[in-house]
């Protein structure tokens, strides 16, 4: 997973917390062409770019940085082709060396990427000791074969750091700004959040507005298909943001999407609802069993059947009779419980003891 690109943002919250648990971790990855959120470099977090795009060539380089590290630990965020790292690291790494498959969603891709992701699970887990994984119902569906021991280690967010919005208790709000944050891929499907969008202008005269954070291939088919249903003045796109930003931002909004497809994002967890739920936004999200994880129907947050009429009602229901500002307090409390120093000490660091691995 290239450095700076979407997704890195849980990585790096954890390395940094190891650190500063008095661990010392080394990142090896593809550099990305924006800016790394390694940029706050601190002591004991070190950096090394892999190159070349050769899923090959780069095990042969991780073999040989963990020549010269000796770590304790070697956790690969999944990839295509992951049982190259320990196939070739093993022959070099010192025999204390754990290899860790690290699974952070289910597959993704759609198909024949899919077809040749299924094929290649069947020895995607071969060689490492142990798999984490945010869902098991992920580590299942990447690598269905693998029998050693499988660790639970949820998303997080750094709570501490997320600005929060002020907003009055024991009242009913109506939400006029939302926010989307996310990749504009085509497998995203945001043409029927768009549509959504555009059947709760039919619902309501009320006016509301809609920023889309992010980025993606599909950027600018999605720009004109805003427009060709009317969404100008309501929708506006304002490209990738650095993530620290997008943070400060959320305080400007209201509500915000947590909008993903059935498929192939059924069991995906949602960190962007967390960090709306951090800043005290409401979560309108996808009916999927990754946003049931951290979302109460009615309490926490809405979730919505993935169809524009559902979406449509969703918002034109909030904008017009409001939501309990009693559901932010709910959320946040969820949010709380997913930080990352709390999932570090009682999911991360236990896993670890627990295959062996310590540290002073």
């Amino acid at each position: 997973m290239p450095f700076g690109t979407i997704g890195t943002t849980s990585i790096f919250s954890f390395a940094h917390g190891l650190v500063s648990r008095g661990a010392e971790v080394t990142f090896i990855s593809p550099a990305s062409t924006r800016k790394a959120p390694l940029a706050s470099s601190r002591p004991g977090l070190n950096l090394r770019v892999l190159r070349g795009r050769s899923r090959w060539a780069w095990a042969k380089q991780v073999r040989t940085a963990v020549a010269e590290v000796k770590p304790h630990i070697v956790q690969v965020v999944f990839n295509r082709f992951a049982f190259f790292y320990p196939l070739l690291g093993r022959f070099r790494s010192p025999r204390h060396v754990y290899w860790l498959l690290d699974v952070r969603s289910p597959l993704l891709t759609v198909g024949w990427r899919r077809m040749l992701g299924k094929a290649a699970g069947l020895l995607e887990a071969g060689g490492y000791d142990a798999v984490l994984t945010h869902v098991i119902q992920s580590a299942k569906d990447v690598a269905p074969l693998f029998r050693p021991a499988t660790y639970e280690v949820p998303l997080g967010v750094p709570f501490a750091r997320v600005k929060s919005r002020v907003v009055p208790q024991d009242a009913v709000l109506h939400p006029r700004r939302f926010i989307y944050t996310g990749g504009l891929s085509k497998n995203r499907k945001l043409d029927i959040l768009l549509a959504g969008i555009a059947h709760a202008r039919r619902l309501t005269e009320i006016p509301f507005t809609v920023d889309f954070i992010g980025d993606g291939r599909h950027s600018q088919s999605l720009i004109a298909y805003a427009e060709s249903i009317g969404l100008g003045g309501t929708v506006d796109f304002l490209g990738a943001l650095p993530h620290d930003e997008i943070m400060e931002r959320l305080a400007n909004y209201d509500a915000g999407f947590a909008y993903v497809p059935l498929y192939p994002f059924r069991w995906a967890p949602m960190l962007k609802a967390l960090e709306y739920m951090a800043a005290n936004l409401f979560v309108l999200a996808s009916d999927t069993e990754g946003a049931k994880l951290m979302i109460e129907q009615g309490r926490s947050g809405i979730l919505f059947e993935n169809n524009s009429h559902a979406i449509g009602e969703a918002i034109a229901t909030a904008v017009e009779k409001g939501l309990p500002s009693s559901m932010l307090v709910a959320a946040r409390e969820v949010a709380a419980r997913f930080d990352f120093d709390k999932i570090i000490d009682t999911r991360l660091l236990p896993a670890y003891r627990a295959i062996g691995v310590t540290w002073k």
